[in-house]
């Protein structure tokens, strides 16, 4: 009894080593399982920060279209009195 509980644990831990292939440190570096958490963490991590700031800490408020143009009129304003 002992050995047969014995030999199914070694059967079951070498299924499990062997599913999971080894890697040298390029190919596991290079591994998009190695970027995956926390590129879409900083993709979750982002689109809560746009549901609490809103577009507008963007620029991309209501107004941002008249903004720009009166930035840019006084520019050229500045522009024009030095020569």
């Amino acid at each position: 009894m002992d050995v047969d509980i014995a030999h199914n644990s070694k059967i079951i831990s070498d299924s499990i080593i062997f599913q999971f292939p080894e890697y040298n440190f390029a190919e596991a570096i290079s591994h998009f399982g190695v970027y995956s958490t926390w590129i879409f963490w900083g993709i979750g991590l982002f689109f809560h920060w746009l549901g609490v700031f809103g577009f507008q800490s963007l620029g991309l408020g209501k107004d941002w279209e008249e903004k720009k143009i009166k930035e840019l009129m006084k520019r050229e304003d500045k522009r024009r009195e030095k020569f």
